[in-house]
């Protein structure tokens, strides 16, 4: 499980070191408590811990990132149906070249300092949105497997289920031309 400990250090190491102001990469709900359990906490004491720190700050909050379709590349090439653990949720998902955008204005201003910055895309996409704008840019099908991530914890992580893999065929209409 990720910890704060490696930003931690690496605070401590930019104060020695005579750093002026920290641009750090969090995500977005970081703090925000669902179902008992605190959303990116790692994030949060981090973030704490640079706020307590005495250097200047800004705080970048993006959701998932676009590109990180790409881990399902080889899957993609195969003709393999892709997994989906994300079911019908929407993200903004953010272009990680925007977020360097972002970061480098942070860090070359003192517009930013103090400031925590939600970044996010310009539409809300599910997982089958994300494989439909793929298949229009590949013009060849990319299939979705739907699976519930609760069934793909290691054993003794949750309780046992049923699968409930099936391959989908109901996809949005996606304008290709958009």
């Amino acid at each position: 499980m990720p910890t704060a400990d490696h930003d931690i250090a690496l605070v401590t190491a930019a104060r020695a070191a005579g750093v002026r102001k920290i641009v750090k990469l969090s995500a977005i709900g970081s703090g925000e408590r669902f179902d008992g359990a605190t959303v990116g906490a790692w994030h949060l004491a981090a973030e704490e811990a640079i706020e307590a720190s005495g250097l200047v700050w800004t705080m970048l909050r993006p959701p998932s990132f676009a590109s990180n379709f790409l881990w399902y590349r080889a899957l993609v090439q195969a003709g393999e149906p892709i997994p989906n653990l994300a079911g019908d949720s929407q993200q903004a998902l953010v272009d990680p070249r925007d977020v360097a955008a972002v970061a480098v204005a942070a860090m070359t201003s003192d517009t930013h300092d103090g400031q925590r910055y939600d970044l996010t895309g310009p539409k809300l996409l599910t997982f089958a949105d994300q494989a439909a704008i793929l298949e229009c840019v590949l013009e060849r099908p990319v299939k979705i497997t739907d699976m519930n991530a609760l069934d793909q914890l290691p054993a003794g992580m949750s309780r046992p289920r049923t699968a409930s893999a099936a391959c989908r065929s109901d996809r949005p209409s996606v304008n290709c031309m958009a």
